[in-house]
C-alpha cells in the first residue's frame, strides 16, 4: 500500500509534517503517545478513497517541531488548526486515538464552528489499571536495559493488539521508530478527568470507537462506553471486537468504517440518535455514502 508523500508547513516558527491525501471531506487523524502519523499506516490510503485525510505528526514527535516542555492540550489543538488554516480547511472531521483523542476533544470544544464532528478511538476514560502499570514498568526496564524489541514485543502483545495475525514486523518496526523519535511525554496529560472536562464542552456530533480488548478498560469495555455516554448522553459508541488498544491497527477495516460513518453522518448525528455502545464494528460494515 504506497503512503502519499510527506510534507512539511512552518507553524508558530517550526514545521509540522504530514501526510495528505484524497479529496473530499477533510478528515483529520490525530495519533496517540509515542506515536506519530505512522499509527494511522493503515487507514490513510484506504480512507482516502473517499475523504481528505490529514494525518500529521504532532509537535514534539515524528518528524516534526519539538514541543516546549510546559505543552498542554490547548498547545497542541493550536498547532493542529493552524496546520488546518494553512492548508485552507474551513471545516473537518476529526479522529483522534487515545491520547490524539484528547486533542481532538479540545480542538472540538475551542472550534465549533469548524470542527463537524468528532470520533475518539480509545479514549482514557477509566484511568489506567493497576495491571497496565505493571506492564507498563517492565517495558520500561526492558528498554532501560537496552532491549528495545523485546519491550515493544511486550507492548504489542499485552496492550496494543490482541490479533497475533497483526502483530507483524511492520508493527514492530512503526513502534520502534516512534519510541526512538518521540521526545515529549505526554502521560501527565493524559487522565480521565481532563476527557471528562472537554466532551462536555464538545457541541458537534461525538463518537467513539473501543476495543473490547484494550487492557485500559480492564475487561470491562462496556463499563467504559457507559462512562463516556455518562459524560455526554447521546454519545455514538461502538464496540471493536478482539481488538486492543491501538484500534486502527488490529481492526483497520473496522476503524475505517467508523471514520466514514463519522464523515457520512456529520450532518445527520444527532443527540441520541447514535449507535448503541454495546454494538459491534461488524454492524457498521457496508455502504457509507460519504457526502
Amino acid at each position: 500500500m504506497a503512503i502519499p508523500a510527506f510534507r512539511f508547513a512552518e507553524i508558530g516558527g517550526g514545521k509540522i509534517r504530514y501526510v495528505d491525501a484524497g479529496h473530499g471531506p477533510s478528515v483529520l487523524l490525530i495519533h496517540g503517545s509515542y506515536g506519530s502519523w505512522s499509527h494511522w499506516t493503515e487507514n490513510v490510503v484506504p480512507l482516502s478513497q473517499r475523504a481528505r485525510v490529514i494525518a500529521p505528526d504532532l509537535p514534539g514527535f515524528g518528524a516534526s517541531m519539538d514541543a516546549p516542555v510546559s505543552a498542554d492540550l490547548q498547545y497542541f489543538a493550536r498547532c493542529l488548526q493552524a496546520l488546518l488554516s494553512d492548508l485552507g480547511v474551513d471545516e473537518y472531521c476529526v479522529c483522534g486515538y487515545s491520547f490524539g483523542g484528547l486533542i481532538a476533544a479540545e480542538l472540538a470544544r475551542a472550534n465549533p464552528g469548524k470542527v463537524r464532528a468528532a470520533l475518539l478511538m480509545s479514549p482514557p476514560v477509566l484511568g489506567t489499571p493497576h495491571v497496565v502499570r505493571e506492564l507498563q514498568g517492565q517495558i520500561g526496564r526492558l528498554a532501560l536495559r537496552g532491549a528495545l524489541k523485546a519491550s515493544v514485543q511486550v507492548m504489542l502483545e499485552h496492550i496494543l493488539l490482541h490479533r497475533p495475525h497483526r502483530r507483524t514486523a511492520e508493527a514492530v518496526s512503526i513502534t520502534i521508530e516512534n519510541l526512538r523519535r518521540a521526545r515529549f511525554r505526554a502521560r501527565a496529560l493524559q487522565d480521565a478527568s481532563s476527557l471528562s472536562r472537554l466532551v462536555e464542552g464538545i457541541s458537534c456530533p461525538l463518537s467513539a470507537l473501543l476495543g473490547e480488548r484494550d487492557p485500559f478498560y480492564g475487561g470491562a469495555v462496556d463499563v467504559a462506553v457507559q462512562a463516556l455516554q455518562a459524560i455526554k448522553p447521546g454519545t455514538s459508541a461502538c464496540i471493536a471486537r478482539d481488538a486492543a488498544h491501538w484500534v486502527c491497527y488490529d481492526d483497520p477495516e473496522g476503524a475505517n468504517e467508523a471514520i466514514l460513518r463519522m464523515v457520512a453522518d456529520r450532518d445527520r448525528l444527532t443527540s441520541g440518535a447514535g449507535l448503541d455502545g454495546r454494538r459491534s464494528v461488524d454492524e457498521l460494515r457496508g455502504s457509507n455514502p460519504v457526502h
